[in-house]
């Protein structure tokens, strides 16, 4: 019960529990008799934030600490997301991809292109034409002091030597990631 954060609703009626705690004391349930792997079908439906948040610290620990396999069947990709590190993709009852989730990004990446934010101190529109046709960019956007890159591969470290060797000061540069969400769809949109 502590575990799922309903140590101090232990005394109240079952019947009397929301939607959200029921999921929780499922997941209590199967905890007892401590088992290795966990199969849970979708666990944060009708959990409120507090809930969905126990429920991916609880997830996290029993993985990283107690070295248990959970596997999460959901729709609600972007709340289990960042809990995984495997990946299966489902479409019409078939897997239409699965690995390490790692793994998947890249290839999507690969595939789509890698976006990169870089914000600029100073002349923004300046850094973006000296980019321009460099590099393996396939398009940029300049919005404010920020550059939007799509490329070819992960350029950043190239992006910052012609920064520096210009004088263009980068407070900033990051790579964009596709989440799961991404991923499912651009995996659906195959199967179109």
């Amino acid at each position: 019960m502590k575990a799922v954060a309903l140590d101090e609703f232990r005394d109240r009626k079952v019947g009397a529990f929301s939607r959200g705690m029921a999921q929780r004391l499922g997941i209590a349930q199967a905890l007892i008799k401590d088992p290795e792997l966990l199969l849970l079908d979708e666990p944060t439906a009708g959990v409120d934030p507090e809930g969905a948040r126990v429920f991916k610290d609880l997830v996290s620990k029993l993985n990283s600490e107690q070295g248990k396999t959970v596997i999460i069947c959901t729709h609600l990709l972007h709340e289990v997301g960042p809990l995984c590190t495997h990946v299966a993709i489902m479409h019409r009852g078939k897997f239409v991809t699965q690995g390490r989730v790692d793994e998947i990004v890249e290839r999507m990446m690969d595939e789509e292109g890698y976006r990169i934010v870089i914000e600029v101190k100073g002349d923004s529109e300046a850094l973006a034409e000296e980019l321009k046709g460099s590099l393996g960019i396939i398009s940029l956007e300049v919005e404010d002091r920020n550059i939007s890159v799509r490329a070819s591969s992960d350029i950043r470290a190239n992006i910052v030597r012609a920064a520096s060797r210009k004088d263009f000061e980068i407070l900033s540069i990051r790579r964009l990631e596709p989440s799961l969400e991404d991923i499912f769809m651009k995996e659906l949109s195959r199967r179109r």
